[in-house]
């Protein structure tokens, strides 16, 4: 009777050694399984490349395109403008109506170009003095003073 009792006594504890081995072992798959899934589904969903039917337009065949989209900025920042053209070198001549003209560089964003020239004519202002040309085209812009 007693071997009986060891016998069970063994059985129960390789189970209980079994189903935490068991249950970490399986944890471990999901897991591992998870983080392929994480890395493969992306590249496997932009993989596919779709060709569009329609030709597209590219900014260097369309001046026009940029010459408005600049006159749009200007007009919701409510700057006053006569003309708006593009230069030899590739950039964008605005005429202020003061006759000021102000050079935009064709790649950085009209936004933030036009939010400088609001800020650079306000401190202008502010100090009471007047420019006759400003340049966006470098990192610093460069003003003519009168």
């Amino acid at each position: 009777m007693l071997r009986r009792k060891v016998v069970i006594h063994k059985q129960i504890r390789n189970n209980s050694v079994k189903k935490p081995l068991l249950i970490s072992l399986t944890l471990s798959v999901c897991l591992f399984l998870t983080l392929l899934g994480f890395y493969f589904v992306p590249k496997i969903l932009h993989s596919q490349q779709f060709v569009s039917p329609l030709a597209t337009v590219s900014k260097e065949q369309s001046p026009t395109a940029d010459i408005n989209a600049l006159k749009d900025v200007l007009n919701s920042k409510n700057i006053p403008f006569s003309e708006v053209s593009l230069t030899d070198e590739g950039a964008y001549l605005v005429i202020l109506k003061g006759g000021q003209e102000v050079v935009f560089s064709k790649n950085k964003a009209f936004g933030l170009q036009v939010s400088s020239l609001q800020l650079v004519m306000s401190r202008l202002t502010i100090e009471g003095k007047r420019f006759t040309r400003l340049d966006f085209r470098f990192n610093n812009p460069i003003i003519s003073m009168e």
